[in-house]
């Protein structure tokens, strides 16, 4: 086997084109209003990454409880940088 453009075998396409929204870089006071802000306006079927300094896994709880529609699937989750693929409808 050999690796693809990401860095695995895993068979997927790269996520490249997939836009990225980087909450490393907003104040942790509002990181989780702009998420939220974020993934609302998400049109169905269009995906984001979003990219968090470590497992969101609380936030996408709260986040899956207000868009039920909403599919979460982890792409990376490396030390400082862990990147959630969003996907609403």
């Amino acid at each position: 086997m050999t690796e693809n453009e990401h860095g695995c075998d895993c068979g997927a396409s790269p996520i490249d084109g997939i836009p990225e929204f980087d909450a490393r870089l907003v104040p942790p006071v509002v990181r989780p209003a702009a998420i939220f802000g974020a993934v609302g306006g998400l049109p169905a079927g269009v995906p984001l990454i979003l990219v968090a300094p470590h497992d969101p896994a609380g936030l996408l709880a709260q986040l899956k409880g207000r868009y039920p529609d909403l599919t979460t699937e982890y792409v990376s989750d490396a030390p400082g940088e862990c990147k959630v693929k969003l996907l609403r409808g």
